[in-house]
């Protein structure tokens, strides 16, 4: 089973991952997503939050974080600045990395974000 996210929706859980990057009260100087579906993420948290979207940043943004191992990749890569904090909209229980900031839960389905339809 699939769940499509909708513009709408996809901004409601930017805005609410900025809510909680802000609640941590960490300063970060830089951000950078991991390509695509993070890259879409990190340009929009950029906006909410002021803060520049470089290729190496602070704070790491993907869309979503299911087996962990894209995050866990990016993380050891020499090179990646120094990013250790990670933030993504979606988050499975059991994955091998644990965003420091994530939005909701992803269940047992299979969600679509907007710009894969």
């Amino acid at each position: 089973m699939k769940v499509n996210i909708s513009w709408e929706e996809f901004d409601d859980l930017c805005y609410e991952l900025a809510n909680k990057i802000k609640a941590s009260e960490k300063k970060y100087k830089s951000l950078s997503g991991i390509a695509r579906g993070g890259l879409i993420v990190a340009v929009r948290l950029s906006h909410i939050l002021g803060i520049p979207l470089v290729s190496n940043g602070e704070l790491l943004v993907d869309d979503i974080c299911d087996s962990g191992s894209t995050l866990k990749f990016r993380l050891k890569l020499k090179g990646n600045g120094n990013s250790k904090d990670t933030a993504t909209l979606h988050f499975r229980k059991g994955a091998i990395v644990k965003p420091t900031y994530w939005v909701r839960k992803k269940e047992d389905k299979w969600i679509v974000y907007p710009w894969e339809i």
